[in-house]
């Protein structure tokens, strides 16, 4: 069977592929050995299950080196014999650049957005193991947005679940993080148990590319593989959106109400009381109304609380940069390309400024990294995070979801996935809890604090000496 990788554009972020020749090795692809003989990977120091952040360059001293790791390290440890990538924005140069030598002539297929599937294909016409394949895009604002990554070795499936699109500008510079986990495939005399993660993932991929979507025969291969792991000693749950409206049973199954379903499962009523700070944090925020209440503070706020009731406003707190976040970042202005929040859409919702808390990640030494990653959380009254979804999603009715008719259907309109960790189901983090991206307590805009927004330009000199016009 023949797989993937191709590149995408997608016009609502303005980010533009560059189509280059793997024989360009980056982040380290010149590593790796040019041996064939492969190890099986149950011998293999794989990685532990959960939440790693994605190196940085230059950084010195992390303080998570267990939990930090490139890309091309990752897929080094994997020894990949197949793969399949999700994503909204791939450079195939780059995609390949990050395998192993050893298994860069493995079949490989990457999904887009059904609008960029003409370009990718042209631009991976020369890469013979690689197939292309589109998802539908059935509405206006909807986009292929998530990003998953699943690989066959020897004897297992990987997942990882990202923030980060697969190109060159996302690595090394920015905040990004992934979910991985591996499943062992059965022998035949072992007998499945039951996973709700294997579920929720194999009802993504069925929901989304579907008989009708162009990419259902490229993507059912995968979901074959997927039901014959076993996913039982997982305990982490996956929430997604697949573009679509949803009533009656389904409605609880995409988007905010199915993370208001699974934290109303997870949490007792109590201890959902008991959570008093509702975080969200983001890389980008679209049009959510005049009024708070319109959405955010309403089935928004209502799904990040695990209730259906209303909750005070004054529990929701979110985390996006400043305008002197990117100047002083890394990357400079620049890092602002990937904060597409528009002045257009703020000057729509003022409010939105009395929730806002600036970027801060000293505990992860990542200030200066500008965030590309999206997470979720609730802290208890000791400011310790009970859980924490890393996501693809936004803060948008797109990603989200909307509900409509009396609140008895929900629409979504693009394509996201994310992961909940509860720091119930995870003992062993008791001494350390959820690491999030960001510091808490966190650090409420200043009277002169602003957004970024990606369409103003700024004269003062950033970390860099340019001026952004």
């Amino acid at each position: 069977m023949k797989r993937s990788l191709d590149a995408s554009t997608l016009e609502s972020e303005s980010k533009i592929a560059r189509f280059t020749e793997p024989s360009g090795c980056i982040h380290g692809a010149d590593q790796a050995s040019t041996s064939s003989d492969r190890i099986p990977s149950s011998k293999k120091p794989i990685l532990n299950d959960g939440v790693y952040f994605v190196a940085i360059n230059g950084l010195k001293d992390d303080p998570q080196p267990e939990r930090t790791i490139s890309l091309f390290e990752l897929i080094n440890k994997i020894d990949p014999i197949a793969s399949i990538h999700f994503n909204y924005c791939i450079d195939p140069g780059f995609v390949l650049s990050q395998y192993p030598r050893r298994c860069r002539s493995a079949p490989i297929t990457l999904i887009v957005g059904e609008n960029s599937r003409k370009l990718v294909s042209q631009a991976c016409s020369s890469f013979t193991n690689v197939t292309v394949g589109g998802a539908s895009i059935p509405f206006t604002y909807c986009t292929h947005h998530s990003k998953l990554s699943i690989f066959e070795s020897e004897d297992a499936i990987h997942v990882m679940i990202s923030t980060a699109n697969l190109i060159e500008e996302d690595y090394g510079l920015k905040t990004q993080a992934f979910y991985y986990c591996r499943a062992i495939f059965f022998t035949g005399d072992e007998s499945a148990r039951p996973s709700k993660f294997q579920g929720d993932l194999l009802e993504y991929l069925e929901r989304a590319y579907s008989k009708s979507s162009p990419s259902h025969d490229l993507v059912s291969y995968w979901i074959s593989r997927i039901k014959q792991a076993d996913f039982g000693h997982i305990k982490d749950r996956i929430v997604a959106s697949v573009p679509g409206r949803y009533t009656s049973g389904l409605i609880n199954h995409f988007g905010h109400m199915k993370l208001r379903k699974l934290l109303s499962e997870k949490f007792t009523a109590g201890e959902l009381d008991s959570l008093k700070s509702h975080i969200g944090q983001f890389s980008s925020i679209g049009s959510l109304g005049s009024l708070p209440q319109a959405w955010l503070c309403d089935e928004f706020l209502s799904s990040l609380s695990g209730k259906k009731g209303l909750i005070n406003p004054k529990f929701l707190k979110l985390v996006y940069p400043t305008v002197e976040n990117v100047r002083n970042s890394l990357e400079g202005w620049s890092a602002g390309n990937s904060l597409p929040y528009s002045s257009q859409t703020n000057t729509k919702q003022p409010y939105l400024k009395n929730f806002l808390h600036e970027w801060k990640s000293e505990n992860l030494k990542r200030t200066r990294a500008m965030p590309h990653v999206k997470s979720y959380t609730s802290l208890d009254s000791n400011n310790e995070p009970q859980w924490m979804l890393l996501t693809s999603a936004n803060l948008s009715h797109s990603a989200w979801g909307k509900l409509e008719k009396c609140r008895t259907q929900l629409f979504c309109r693009s394509y996201e996935l994310g992961v909940l960790l509860c720091l119930k189901d995870h003992p062993e983090l008791t001494a350390n809890g959820l690491t999030l991206p960001f510091d808490v307590p966190l650090s409420k805009y200043g009277t002169d604090d602003q957004p970024f927004l990606v369409d103003v330009p700024y004269a003062k000199p950033d970390s860099m000496g340019r001026m952004r016009r």
